[in-house]
């Protein structure tokens, strides 16, 4: 991006702060704001018949907005709560579509934003349908750089003080059960 996109946007950037428990993003409601984090630990969560999922797992440095609200003005389909004390700005899709059309370096910028979610959801789905419950245990300490040889003895560091098991089951698609038992269970990769 120009050295001008970066100050523009420094300048047009709000401050957000979101406490433990906080919802940033709120199911079947619009958002029309795109939200940056610099520090983070976030949970994308989606409630259906009463039965809630949790879809991913976000963090420092991610990018967050409704994709739905953004293009088509309408809800959107996923929660965003805070799972620790978070913090970073925020920007009106209003805004944001001003400088897209004054800076269109930024439409290539939206663009690499979307293949990055679009290979997050293709991840999500491989992990989901197509491994075992021990593989996506492995996957998840990798992604979150935890020992899985360790964890037996240790806690899952940062991560299990977090984020509640019950949602890392979720995510896992296995019950809190399964969850304790792949913990306490001895592997090596």
């Amino acid at each position: 991006m120009s050295r001008a996109c970066i100050e523009e946007i420094a300048r047009k950037l709000e401050p957000v702060r979101f406490e433990r428990g906080d919802i940033v993003v709120y199911q079947d409601e619009p958002c029309d704001v795109i939200c940056f984090f610099h520090t983070a630990m976030l949970r994308i969560g989606f409630v259906k018949e009463g039965r809630e999922d949790t879809v991913a797992f976000g963090g420092d440095g991610d990018v967050f907005f409704s994709v739905p609200t953004f293009f088509c003005n309408e809800p959107s389909t996923f929660s965003l709560m805070a799972l620790d004390l978070s913090l970073g700005w925020q920007m009106s899709f209003a805004t944001y579509r001003a400088m897209e059309r004054r800076f269109p370096e930024l439409t290539i910028w939206m663009r690499n934003l979307l293949g990055v979610q679009l290979y997050a959801v293709q991840n999500i789905y491989r992990n989901a349908y197509m491994t075992t419950a021990m593989q996506r245990f492995k996957n998840f300490c990798s992604r979150y750089d935890i020992n899985p040889g360790a964890i037996k003895s240790q806690p899952l560091s940062r991560i299990n003080r977090i984020i509640p098991l019950k949602y890392i089951a979720q995510y896992l698609g296995i019950t809190q059960q399964t969850l304790s038992k792949l913990r306490r269970h001895r592997f090596t990769d």
